[in-house]
């Protein structure tokens, strides 16, 4: 179980969470409307470079401003699981905006919107459970490790 100090509450880090997530999904949500809106590529392929374009802000805001971790990036402790966590998302992700863009209504503005909005209820359906894990099982203090700070 991750403690939170005794100087910051659990709501604060969730604030943090937040903020970083709506800068993270905003760069996501462009990126999926440009690609997808110029018809560039499909629903599912959108979803990846949407992904891709937030991801790579949100591990780093997650990491360091959310759970405050200083210093050498723990790979199988750290990177892997919010890489695995991240590739499930991304999959849900994908489904859903092809989903999305096959049941919507003829015309591509129309399509567009249907995807943007499968996007976002995705990401707003996973947000909670991923800030869970991230703080249970990702960014949690280990024996022997300490918080540079």
């Amino acid at each position: 179980m991750s403690p939170v100090s005794a100087n910051e509450s659990l709501a604060a880090r969730f604030s943090r969470y937040t903020a970083g997530s709506i800068v993270a999904f905003a760069i996501s949500e462009a990126a999926l409307i440009f690609f997808f809106g110029t018809g560039l590529v499909g629903a599912a392929a959108s979803s990846v470079l949407a992904f891709i374009a937030g991801a790579i802000p949100n591990y780093f805001l997650n990491r360091s401003w959310v759970w405050k971790r200083r210093g050498r990036i723990e790979i199988r402790n750290e990177l892997v699981p919010y890489a695995l966590v991240s590739v499930a998302t991304l999959i849900i992700a994908a489904l859903a905006t092809t989903v999305a863009a096959a049941i919507a209504p003829a015309g591509h503005g129309v399509q567009t919107l249907f995807v943007a909005v499968a996007y976002f209820a995705t990401y707003g359906t996973l947000f909670v459970a991923k800030f869970a894990v991230y703080h249970r099982f990702i960014f949690v203090e280990r024996a022997g490790r300490g918080r540079a700070e």
